[in-house]
């Protein structure tokens, strides 16, 4: 009994003691004073559970949760140690693992935080915290348990016997935590509830964040291993004319997927965009290769460049300054002497190599010849006849054609008998073919270098890539 209600007690029984009360008056004196003031009676209102155990039995928990962890790193390492060749499976990153471990804890430690203080509010809703987080444990733990005893089975892992127990020992405490805290929060019912399912929400919605960010960092490690097996087996370039080639498809593929971002200022060896741009650094032999972006000189964008391969001598054979821009097109300087004045020309490539322009005389020359200036309804390999690289083979449709390197397409339109067009499209991309080609119905061959088929909104191919004749449209000055 604390001292100041003796005081009021002593003070009340003098008082009724100079007013000559009785006994019974004296006694319904003081179950007022009790009454009215419940706090002073020494003892306050009792709880059927000792906050005490409530907090040993969470640290209990976390023990029992550490012990089932220590033995489960163990038998993962003696695994490793007697199966040296299996697949193992890849660790989360390090801040990952730390928000695992920060779940639990970081509301443990609030609950026994706020189970610490005197005042009833803060006790309820370190109570509550309590439940709500081992409310969703016990909930989540027939899953995770079942996928844990089919691992460990599955494996032959050791010290099974230690994790089942202390994962029994875990249930056990759990459910003692979730009976102490509801016994604990009549103290204020409504603080105990809004914590419980403020922690149960939360504690559900990060579990299933964590488990959402470590799928997708698998996923995105798997395949990034993917490329990584890709680009290792995948040929590399060899030459001058071929590294362009490769690089200007990487630039290419990149802007095609982002095209409202401009090209970059510089190829950067650590960037891998659609290819392994690695290959920038490499020295080609006899060359000097470099990178210049062309801006807009209104809006500061890259809206083209050019990449640029210089012999390191002049005057060797075959040896020449090459250029590729936009365009896709390799541009020569022919010829590289001191001497002579060189011009700009197209190296032979892939308009020459789609055969498009063979197959475009061979439809006509048939239509002419054959069916009275008739498109006709389907092609055949007849009709087609030979080509100077390889046949395309036609499919049963006759309106689609294949080769190594290209696919064709057969186009007519309705009403219109004298007129066709002719897709070409590049499927060896970045390797054998860059370019894409489509001739449309007024005899126009237009081309792109954009991993896609061509279409009559691009510009016209210049007729340097199929004649042999300067380029004379071409910017370029040789460094």
């Amino acid at each position: 009994m604390s001292k100041r209600y003796r005081g009021q007690v002593a003070a009340a029984e003098k008082h009724v003691a100079d007013r000559h009360f009785g006994y019974h008056e004296l006694t319904f004196w003081r179950a007022m004073v009790t009454l009215l003031n419940p706090a002073l009676s020494g003892t306050g209102p009792r709880r059927s559970v000792p906050l005490h155990g409530i907090r040993i039995a969470m640290i209990l928990a976390l023990a029992a949760a550490s012990t089932a962890w220590y033995y489960m790193q163990a038998a993962g390492k003696v695994v490793d140690r007697l199966h040296p060749d299996a697949l193992k499976g890849v660790p989360d990153p390090t801040w990952i693992s730390v928000l695992w471990a920060a779940l639990p804890l970081a509301p443990c430690l609030l609950s026994l935080v706020l189970l610490s203080t005197h005042r009833t509010a803060s006790v309820a809703a370190g109570a509550g915290i309590a439940g709500g987080l081992f409310v969703t444990f016990l909930m989540l733990s027939p899953g995770m348990g079942m996928r844990l005893y089919l691992a460990l089975a599955l494996s032959q892992a050791p010290y099974f016997f230690q994790i089942a127990i202390s994962s029994l020992v875990l249930l056990a405490i759990s459910v003692w935590v979730v009976i102490a805290a509801v016994w604990t929060g009549k103290a204020n019912w409504i603080v105990f509830a809004a914590a419980a399912g403020a922690t149960f929400l939360c504690t559900i919605s990060s579990f299933s964040s964590l488990r959402s960010a470590s799928i997708e960092f698998h996923r995105a490690y798997e395949q990034q291993k993917q490329e990584d097996a890709f680009y290792r087996h995948r040929p590399r370039p060899v030459g001058a004319r071929q590294n362009l080639m490769y690089l200007s498809s990487c630039l290419f593929q990149n802007h095609f997927a982002h095209p409202e971002a401009p090209y970059p200022r510089a190829i950067d060896p650590q960037t891998r965009w659609f290819c392994d741009t690695r290959v920038a650094a490499n020295t080609i032999p006899d060359f000097k290769l470099s990178y210049t972006p062309q801006t807009n000189p209104v809006s500061g964008y890259v809206v083209d460049f050019q990449l640029v391969a210089v012999p390191k001598r002049k005057g060797v054979a075959n040896q020449n300054p090459l250029m590729i821009d936009q365009r896709g097109i390799v541009f020569a300087k022919d010829p590289w002497a001191e001497d002579v004045p060189p011009k700009i020309v197209a190296t032979p490539g892939d308009r020459a190599y789609s055969q498009i322009d063979v197959l475009k005389s061979t439809i006509e020359r048939y239509m002419n010849e054959k069916n009275g200036g008739v498109a006709p309804a389907a092609l055949t390999a007849e009709i087609i006849g030979a080509f100077p690289y390889e046949t395309p083979v036609v499919d049963q449709s006759g309106r689609y054609m294949e080769t190594k390197n290209f696919v064709y397409f057969y186009l007519l339109k309705p009403g219109v008998t004298n007129r066709f067009a002719l897709s070409a499209r590049c499927q060896s991309y970045g390797e054998n073919c860059l370019r894409s080609y489509y001739l449309d119905r007024d005899g126009v061959m237009h081309g792109t270098a954009e991993p896609r088929s061509a279409t009559a909104e691009d510009p016209p191919a210049l007729d340097c890539e199929i004649v042999p004749s300067e380029c004379k449209d071409v910017s370029w000055s040789a460094q």
